[in-house]
């Protein structure tokens, strides 16, 4: 590729002639030649590169006051290296194209990055007679001026970055990974010797080029990639593999690193949700047991080595009883106390822990303390003002439970849930028309919110609004259960109560009667609805950020749902997060 460019110098030079001649015809730069030497300070006399950013500024016809010429060459550069692989039919794309390929097509790709590293990171190095100097001579990316190596011009540096080598480097690692894992259906005394020569091939070029510190680093950013993917959320299967092999990787390196036995524990259980394989649970409570006696005092080792401990209990023996938060978690609650100590990593459990206490043990104090903990770490949370909310609403401290709604709904305020909890509130305190407007918000984002048109409707009722009511009826009535929309026995029958009421009462309007539901007493009516648990079904809003909390959730919370005022997340929609 260097000899496509020996006529480099002469070249530019005329391309820089003809830009200025039609620069000052165009009368839009101030001083043409300023702006002449800045392209070439970027280009370094190279002819296609000098050529491309002329066209660049020629096209843009922007107005270049004097003064301004170094910013602006540098934005022109800038969005070139931001967007060249976009740029397909642009003579540099085939450029820079080329010399990627040259790079990255070569056996020797790992050593030739890293010698590349080297280069960038010194500015110039003594020339070498390798094969790794050779190849990134041959590319064009470097220039050799007597003994001594330099990138060839600014713009390849912006392009072939530290970045960028860091990201093949990453690539290669996740090869490196992925080759290594013994396949099953092979005879692993017949792989052995070519992954192994592979990978000792590799060693033995970086030894014969004299790159020990840059193994070093190469290895440490391996590392760093492992360990960077060990802490991923295992969002699905897929992933859940790829972190449980990482965690692997680093456990078998670092076999008392607290944090990726902790990690690989929780993917465990991720895991476990697909195969139901026992052997699954048993590795991750064998992991998070392993991870407490290296880190005892670690809140969030404990936390969820006990989690998982409950949930063998509720979810796999099927227990029905679930111990009280203070038996099975209050030496995490010691451990985190004072509350100020918690971190971005706390924010998870401390919820999870506001909601155990709210919904198994009515210990709204101590929750609400949990939920200003995480407020006062950062208060853009709207889970942490949702179940603050609810604890102040149980609590019937309505004044600040609504403070704390509105709050939580300006920070999510498409949450079908938080307008239902809101709603709920209203109708406590006697307001039915809030109550209704909220929880027909609500049954306009999640039609299949059930218990929102059980409680619109009998919130129409009770404002003498039947028409409305009848028809925030029947879709409890005659709509049939499914997957995404339940409905109790108990409750279908309390409406088809209240809509025969309100056909009687319609019926009465038409004929001229006085309308027997507007005669009657409105408080047996309200005690009665509150003694059905209408308007009080405050539920615990918020989709676990993490997914080791949402394997088997309703199962899991069923051991307290009969002590709680508040519904769970089981009695709602499936597959909705708000």
């Amino acid at each position: 590729m260097s000899d496509s460019f020996s006529q480099a110098n002469t070249d530019s030079n005329q391309i820089i002639y003809r830009f200025i001649l039609k620069t000052k015809e165009a009368e839009k730069i101030d001083r043409p030649n300023i702006v002449a030497k800045e392209i070439l300070v970027w280009t370094e006399e190279n002819a296609l590169l000098t050529q491309s950013l002329c066209q660049l500024i020629l096209d843009r016809q922007d107005q270049v006051i004097e003064g301004q010429e170094t910013g602006y060459v540098k934005r022109i550069v800038r969005s070139l290296v931001k967007y060249w692989e976009t740029e397909t039919d642009c003579e540099y794309y085939q450029h820079f194209q080329a010399i990627k390929d040259s790079i990255l097509e070569n056996q020797q790709v790992t050593t030739v990055l890293l010698r590349l590293h080297e280069i960038l990171l010194q500015t110039e190095v003594v020339a070498k007679e390798s094969l790794e100097d050779t190849i990134l001579l041959e590319s064009g990316l470097v220039s050799r001026q007597e003994d001594r190596f330099k990138i060839a011009n600014p713009i390849y540096a912006e392009i072939f970055n530290s970045e960028w080598i860091k990201q093949q480097l990453n690539q290669i690692s996740r090869q490196l990974i992925s080759s290594s894992e013994p396949a099953k259906e092979i005879d692993r005394d017949l792989e052995k010797p070519s992954r192994s020569s592979i990978f000792w091939v590799i060693l033995a070029l970086i030894g014969l080029v004299g790159l020990g510190g840059i193994l070093g680093l190469y290895w440490s950013w391996i590392n760093f990639s492992t360990v960077k993917q060990c802490r991923l959320p295992p969002t699905d299967l897929d992933l859940a593999a790829k972190v449980l092999t990482a965690c692997d990787r680093l456990i078998k390196r670092q076999p008392n690193n607290a944090e990726a036995l902790v990690n690989r524990g929780k993917v465990s259980l991720v895991l476990w949700n697909a195969s139901r394989n026992q052997a699954r649970i048993d590795s991750a409570i064998a992991d998070l047991t392993q991870a407490k006696e290296l880190e005892p005092d670690n809140p969030r080792t404990v936390f969820y080595l006990n989690y998982l401990e409950e949930f063998q209990d509720i979810v796999i023996r099927q227990k029905a009883k679930c111990l009280p938060v203070s038996d099975r978690y209050q030496e995490v609650i010691n451990l985190y106390q004072p509350w100020d100590k918690i971190t971005t990593a706390d924010l998870p459990i401390v919820l999870e822990l506001g909601h155990f206490l709210v919904n198994r043990e009515q210990n709204y104090q101590t929750a609400t303390k949990l939920f200003n903990a995480v407020i006062e770490f950062d208060p853009n949370i709207a889970q942490a003002w949702s179940g603050k909310a609810t604890a102040q609403f149980l609590a019937k401290d309505y004044f600040n439970a609504q403070a704390s709604f509105n709050r939580a709904l300006a920070l999510d305020p498409d949450s079908y849930k938080l307008k239902y909890n809101l709603g709920s509130l209203w109708a406590k305190l006697g307001n039915y028309q809030k109550a209704s407007e909220l929880y027909a918000q609500a049954t306009r984002i999640e039609p299949n919110f059930a218990i929102a048109w059980r409680d619109l409707g009998l919130s129409l009722y009770l404002q003498d609004r039947y028409q409305e009511s009848a028809l925030a009826f029947t879709q409890i009535i005659y709509r049939p259960n499914s997957e995404s929309f339940q409905v109790g026995n108990k409750e279908r029958e309390l409406m088809k109560e209240y809509y025969e009421r309100v056909e009687d009462c319609l019926d009465e309007a038409v004929e001229g009667l006085k309308v027997s539901c507007s005669q009657e007493d409105r408080i047996p009516v309200e005690v009665t609805l509150n003694h059905n648990g209408i308007f009080h079904n405050v539920i615990v809003h918020g989709k676990r950020p993490e997914p080791f909390f949402n394997v088997e959730h309703h199962r899991f919370f069923q051991c307290f749902q009969g002590n709680s005022q508040a519904v769970i997340d089981s009695h709602l929609p499936q597959g909705h997060g708000h």
